[in-house]
């Protein structure tokens, strides 16, 4: 096992280079970005991302399965070169097209010309279009089988996780199983295995990699239940799970991790979620005081407020919405209108995670906006809905009837 190697990308700070073995014949090599805020330009991850690429070897020299983000091809093929792989590499695997994996792509084929490629037959499309590809590509096949240099991969296609071009490469002689977005995790760690961690730091990561699956792959939650079998079925037969972002895994903690994927799906919880904005604190005491009653009632209950000292991390309120039974939404008029802020929280949730039942409390002065609210979840196509009005100073102090009303709402999902 090599020792870890820490070093600048490109001269800039923020940056550094793991390389270590992950099983005896297959290497990772890991740049660990802390420099990162905004994940596809849209999630804040303060906690910040790797970029995973493996080299296998073989007994007629190495593969390289994905790589780096745009912009760092050529220090993976300085870190390559120096290690004497880029000279023996002979196939680029692309287990999925995005930027943040094949960016390398265009510096690996320009060191390395001829290299063959193999991928997904949309691919090799993707390939010309996104880098001007015109070498030489081998589409896969789901299920399709490769026998190079006395080891046998299989690869699985995964359509929509998250791409549609996406495949699962599988070293059977190994027991290596190369997922790429699957099984992730954010955190810009220098650790390269879950097992490395313990206690808070396991039940961290764990938090991490629900908020990446909520962030990257929650839009095609339902196609990654129709790939669970298959998910499973090569998980149980590997070692090692090695995915393009965060830790690599034991069969056991991806195992784990896919039965979280169902269970999180399939919002097997008593969690409400509770997301308001307030400007002058109206709203603030009347979801206060809501979440609270549910609190008192049994109810899982997390709360995220958008007020003027205070502004939650979108990317956290997916994840905490990815499994929640119910919203409840508490937002104040703005110009006549819904609050901007929550309209656009809860697109992006239901874009994401879809939108389970909710309760709509909206407080206003001189307008009320409840068919505005109402059309606006029926567009979201959320399930339950009830939306009510209330003026400031009875939002702020919320009887007792209306917060049975709000927990026999929630009590009916239960």
């Amino acid at each position: 096992m090599s020792a870890p190697i820490d070093r600048s990308a490109g001269g800039g700070e923020g940056y550094s280079i793991v390389v270590e073995e992950v099983k005896p014949g297959v290497q990772v090599y890991k740049l660990v970005d802390s420099k990162t805020r905004f994940f596809e330009s849209l999630w804040e991850i303060p906690e910040g991302i790797t970029y995973n690429a493996y080299v296998v070897e073989t007994n007629s020299g190495f593969l390289l399965v994905d790589g780096w983000k745009r912009g760092f091809g050529g220090l993976l093929v300085e870190e390559l070169g120096k290690r004497g792989v880029l000279s023996r590499v002979t196939h680029l695997i692309v287990n999925h097209m995005e930027p943040d994996h094949s960016g390398s792509i265009p510096e690996i084929l320009s060191a390395r010309p001829g290299l063959k490629v193999l991928g997904h037959p949309l691919a090799g499309r993707l390939l010309r279009d996104f880098y001007g590809f015109a070498g030489e590509f081998k589409p896969v096949q789901d299920g399709g089988v490769l026998e190079e240099g006395g080891l046998r991969l299989r690869f699985l296609h995964a359509p929509w996780l998250h791409w549609p071009e996406t495949i699962v490469t599988h070293v059977e002689d190994l027991g290596v199983v190369f997922p790429c977005d699957v099984l992730g995790g954010y955190g810009a760690y220098r650790e390269v295995f879950l097992r490395q961690l313990s206690g808070e730091g396991r039940e961290r990561y764990i938090k991490l990699a629900k908020k990446y699956f909520a962030n990257v792959l929650g839009h095609y939650r339902d196609f990654l239940l129709k790939s669970l079998p298959k998910l499973r079925e090569v998980v149980s037969k590997s070692d090692v799970v090695a995915p393009g972002h965060g830790l690599v895994l034991d069969r056991g903690d991806a195992l784990e991790i896919l039965s979280l994927y169902e269970k999180w799906i399939k919002r097997e919880s008593r969690k409400i979620l509770v997301l308001y904005a307030s400007m002058y604190g109206f709203t603030r005491e009347a979801a206060t005081r809501l979440a609270k009653a549910m609190g008192e009632q049994g109810f899982e209950v997390v709360v995220y407020g958008f007020s003027d000292y205070e502004r939650p991390l979108v990317s956290e309120v997916v994840s905490e919405a990815m499994d929640a039974r119910g919203l409840l939404v508490a937002a104040p008029a703005y110009e006549n209108e819904i609050y901007p802020t929550i309209r656009y929280v809860l697109d992006i949730i239901a874009h994401k995670t879809g939108c389970p039942r909710i309760f709509f409390l909206h407080v206003y002065g001189w307008g009320s906006r409840v068919v505005d609210a109402r059309s606006m979840l029926g567009e979201l196509k959320c399930g339950a809905i009830e939306v009510v009005d209330f003026k400031p100073s009875a939002a702020s102090t919320i009887a007792d009837p209306q917060i049975k009303r709000v927990i026999d709402f929630f009590k009916e999902a239960a």
